[in-house]
């Protein structure tokens, strides 16, 4: 057994029986352990039991803690970016009066060559039906743009911006597609 393993033993044991030890004993350990060491002979110790030079392992050391730098600032960004939208999400739907559900369509709707045709049909159930398709809500700035009567046509292999600027035409809506969210306001509002 090497001397360094019986210092340890010694000193362990010391810490747990001091009355085993006299005075001079216990100042003698103390006085040993108050020394400086010599990082040279700590590198001496471990470079014998390890074949990587001193330099590679403080570069490796260094690189570790840039990485762990740069993995929590993009943490942190990353936090932050969720935070603020969550926050946008909610500013969003707090104007939001009423929302769309899909509803047992009884107006008309017809298919002719791929097209689908809503004649007479509610908004409401015509866009729950589309935001459905398109996996999008659809929130309806008052109660009344849900009672609208349309006659329009979809084709529901187009985009969900074509369909949306085909409703802009009308004067009467605006329609909107932010994230996950069709918003329908009066047409002239902002």
């Amino acid at each position: 057994m090497s001397s360094l393993d019986d210092n340890k033993r010694l000193f362990f044991d010391m810490q747990e029986h001091p009355e085993n030890y006299s005075d001079d004993q216990l100042e003698t350990m103390m006085d040993e352990l108050d020394h400086e060491v010599k990082s040279d002979e700590v590198w001496k110790l471990f470079e014998g039991k390890t074949n990587i030079p001193k330099k590679t392992l403080l570069f490796r050391q260094k690189l570790t803690r840039i990485a762990a730098a740069f993995i929590f600032a993009a943490f942190l960004g990353g936090l932050a970016f969720a935070g603020w939208y969550m926050i946008q999400g909610a500013d969003e739907k707090k104007d939001c009066d009423t929302v769309a559900t899909k509803e047992q369509m009884v107006e008309s709707v017809t298919m002719v060559d791929g097209l689908i045709l809503f004649a007479d049909v509610r908004l409401d159930s015509m866009l729950a039906v589309v935001g459905e398709y398109y996996g999008k809500a659809v929130c309806f700035g008052n109660e009344q743009l849900r009672r609208l009567r349309i006659h329009t046509k979809w084709n529901n292999k187009d985009s969900l911006s074509a369909f949306i600027e085909n409703l802009n035409e009308l004067d009467v809506l605006k329609l909107t597609e932010q994230r996950d969210t069709i918003f329908v306001q009066k047409g002239g509002e902002q």
